[in-house]
């Protein structure tokens, strides 16, 4: 199968291309193609052909290799375009807010296909398919090519950290064994679904809420009040004691409002998702932390040393409206539960002042020039007045008062600092 993927990243290589070189364990030496932005990541796959992948969990740890792919430079235009045209499969790993770049440089290679193709978009994005169709749609591409392609989405469980080599090594992508990739089984078809590393679902939707909104808003967490407490990597920050408490609570928050909308089976991980019973809020639920126990587990894997600073980075998309934290959020206060961890995250996010993340520092900026509840409404769809935007604003107030760079908390209930004690 010739695979075209658009992104050289962790995901990309880390997941996809793994996916795509051999099936599940990606050791089949199928037809890559990577397309990226990036050129010391394109000359690195480029000139050695390969890359690895160590999948650790611990002391134990599987290493795949990736064997004969070809990379392309995305201002390549021409060799894009035939690869583009002559591909069995495309896959994306780039991050929403790059979609649009992607579109315009896959746009001339389907325009000039007479096949059907599939393209699957790996995005934390509900509607990533979608979104991508109405991207390629502002292409001008002929209505007949936009009818030959499937659009999905793609949903990756796996987290890959860290990159090593590339230079005088092979490039080395390093990540945690699970292998789940979920694709939107109503958009996709032939290859897509035909690719045993693929798993075909019927409610992508849910599956990628359940994801954002149980384990991303626990990840997100950990990261935003390890940051506070001087942790480097998450699996240092959920063996605190405080931290561990707060991350399984923000989780068992964000689980409720899922098993609220889609059912108590769905939100366990042990059943599709049933439709929402009109007006679920106040309904009693039945929940299993079995689950959430599961994902502490990946969260304190020391080998895959995952750094606090990758978690938390750019805030601004994390704190978006129907994101990890106040997605969950709303969601929890819709079924009538007070998302009392994950407003104070929220708050904890509005700390995060890393010097190296532009979103952080604009997020900081204005925090300092409008307050939090300007800041929530600018950039977060809140309302000043709303019931969430006074909650994260009273847990920003709890934590302010002690709150500086290189400041460590000492205890989060009640805040106490180091500076300050």
């Amino acid at each position: 199968m010739r695979t075209v993927i658009f992104g050289t990243g962790r995901i990309a290589c880390g997941v996809a291309g793994l996916a795509a070189a051999g099936g599940s364990d990606g050791d089949g030496g199928g037809d890559v193609t990577f397309v990226g932005r990036n050129a010391s990541a394109v000359a690195a796959l480029a000139t050695w052909g390969r890359y690895t992948v160590e999948l650790a969990h611990n002391a134990q740890v599987e290493r795949h290799e990736v064997r004969g792919v070809a990379a392309l430079s995305i201002a390549d235009t021409a060799a894009v375009r035939r690869a583009v045209a002559g591909a069995d499969l495309v896959l994306t790993a780039v991050g929403g807010a790059n979609l649009a770049a992607v579109a315009a440089a896959m746009a001339p290679g389907l325009a000039a296909r007479t096949a059907p193709l599939d393209v699957v978009a790996l995005e934390n994005h509900p509607d990533a398919g979608g979104a991508l169709r109405c991207l390629l749609a502002e292409q001008v591409l002929d209505p007949e090519a936009l009818d030959r392609l499937g659009v999905s989405g793609g949903l990756v469980a796996r987290a890959v950290t860290t990159v090593s080599g590339g230079v005088d090594t092979p490039p080395t992508f390093h990540g945690d064994p699970a292998a789940e990739i979920l694709v939107d089984a109503t958009a996709a078809s032939g290859a897509a679904l035909a690719l045993p590393a693929l798993t075909p679902v019927d409610h992508f939707a849910a599956c990628v809420q359940r994801k954002l909104f149980v384990f991303s808003a626990g990840h997100a967490t950990a990261a935003y009040l390890g940051y506070l407490k001087g942790y480097r990597f998450v699996h240092a920050a959920v063996r605190d004691a405080e931290v561990r408490t707060a991350v399984l609570a923000a989780m068992r928050e964000g689980q409720r409002g899922i098993a609220a909308r889609y059912g108590e089976a769905f939100a366990n991980g042990t059943g599709a998702p049933a439709p929402a019973p009109g007006r679920w809020k106040r309904r009693h639920l039945v929940l299993d932390d079995t689950p959430l126990t599961a994902i502490l587990h990946r969260f304190e894997n020391a080998a895959v040393a995952d750094p606090v600073a990758r978690v938390g980075r750019d805030p601004l998309r994390k704190l978006g409206p129907d994101d990890r934290i106040l997605g969950a959020a709303r969601l929890a206060a819709d079924a009538g539960v007070r998302p009392v961890q994950l407003t104070r995250t929220a708050a904890a996010a509005m700390c995060f002042d890393d010097a190296d993340d532009p979103s952080a520092r604009r997020l900081r900026h204005d925090v300092t020039a409008e307050g939090v509840g300007g800041a929530l409404d600018r950039h977060c769809g809140l309302g000043r007045r709303s019931d969430l935007s006074r909650s994260v604003s009273e847990a920003w107030r709890t934590l302010a008062p002690g709150f500086a760079e290189g400041n460590r908390l000492l205890t989060l209930d009640p805040p106490r600092w180091a500076w300050s004690a």
